[in-house]
């Protein structure tokens, strides 16, 4: 940069563009002063502002690797950076970025969190968890399902029994039945929820059936054998009041 460039007042929530490499990214001042202690966070915070230049189109170019600097500027947008060691293609088409020239680059940039081993992440571990997460939505999902259709054929329990690799459904005494197909694909999850988590799907569920005073009881049938109970009111004077042989919507004295 030249002494003789133009000073640029940066002001709060500017846009800023910076030229990478002749690769330009273009933010705002406070997303990069969010990190005072980095590079960046320190060179346009407010009390350096009248040290910083810029060139004639109001750029602030960096002689280093453009394409790295992608993860850099995640960085200061997300708090993380996410690296795809198997992306052949690079950001965009771009040229794909080593572990080693990011490393440089966030060493340059003096962007360091506990170790650049616990700052640079994989993003096919997040796309997993991320995929295990909307799996187990799925399955409780099914699992409201299961309870709203039960609700509707005058059902009041309904029992999930799982093992390793099995799921099944069946009701109380006297109920509809429940076709188990629904649960397909859904036996692995099911087992591990009911095993580890099932005081977090008995506070879900109790939550968004409030009204049906939902009761959940677990039972270990065997070794690797689970069972849950699930028990909830069915109003059937209420669906009869809401019917058609209702004596108040046909007036009848």
């Amino acid at each position: 940069m030249s002494e003789t460039s133009n000073l640029t007042q940066v002001l709060p929530d500017e846009r800023i563009i910076l030229n990478v490499g002749g690769i330009k990214y273009e933010t705002f001042r406070s997303t990069l002063t969010a990190y005072p202690e980095t590079l960046l966070g320190t060179m346009f915070h407010e009390h350096n502002k009248s040290l910083i230049q810029s060139n004639d189109d109001r750029e602030f170019f960096f002689d280093r690797n453009g394409n790295a600097f992608h993860y850099i500027m995640e960085f200061y947008r997300n708090g993380e950076i996410l690296w795809n060691p198997y992306n052949l293609r690079g950001v965009d088409g771009k040229l794909p970025v080593t572990r080693q020239e990011l490393e440089l680059e966030l060493d340059y940039f003096q962007i360091q969190v506990k170790g650049k081993s616990n700052l640079v992440k994989d993003i096919r571990i997040k796309e997993a968890l991320n995929s295990a997460s909307n799996l187990i939505n799925k399955f409780i999902k099914t699992l409201e399902e299961l309870i709203l259709a039960h609700l509707t054929n005058f059902g009041q329990t309904i029992i999930i029994t799982t093992s390793p690799g099995t799921i099944s459904v069946c009701t109380g005494y006297g109920e509809a039945t429940i076709e188990a197909s629904c649960l397909k694909g859904f036996e692995n999850i099911g087992y591990r929820l009911f095993k580890e988590s099932i005081f977090d799907v008995a506070q879900h569920l109790e939550t968004i059936f409030s009204d049906l005073n939902i009761i959940i009881k677990y039972t270990e049938t065997s070794e690797d054998g689970r069972a849950v109970v699930i028990s909830f009111i069915n109003d059937f004077k209420l669906a009869v009041e809401n019917s058609i042989i209702s004596r108040k919507r046909l007036r009848i004295n």
